[in-house]
């Protein structure tokens, strides 16, 4: 479970990143709603999606220019480090976040194999979420 972000500043981190958005791919409705609220917090548009394929149908129902993916890696339908091939065929090739709950280091190093921006460990806390927001998405 993430921290409540309602005990961050109200600041807005990102306004000139409005017109594109963070794609967040994590089949725990809890977790995906307040990962969704943290990142719309800190002023970027977020779309949220619980599984990969209703993920891949927003991106291309909406027309979604994504800025930035994150995707947990053990999705209850599916493997999400496998679904990047699914998003890199779509034509993303941006920053990509994974987050897991698994402290495995072979999950890590399978993981880390991927080269993914950064590879979060749950619960999520707020501080580092915008931490590696802002250093992936200064990049």
């Amino acid at each position: 479970m993430l921290v409540a972000y309602s005990q961050l500043k109200n600041v807005v981190l990102f306004p000139h990143k409005r017109e594109h958005c963070v794609l967040v791919v994590e089949d725990d409705a809890s977790q995906l709603d307040e990962m969704l609220d943290a990142i719309r917090h800190f002023g970027l548009e977020a779309v949220g999606a619980g599984s990969v394929q209703s993920a891949l149908l927003s991106v291309r129902r909406r027309r979604l220019t994504l800025l930035l993916l994150i995707l947990d890696v053990h999705l209850g339908q599916g493997d999400g480090i496998r679904a990047l091939s699914d998003f890199r065929a779509i034509g993303y090739s941006g920053p990509i976040i994974l987050t897991s709950g698994d402290r495995d280091a072979l999950h890590r190093d399978v993981a880390s194999s991927i080269r993914p921006h950064s590879l979060l460990e749950k619960p999520i806390a707020p501080e580092m979420l915008k931490a590696t927001l802002c250093s992936v998405l200064a990049a």
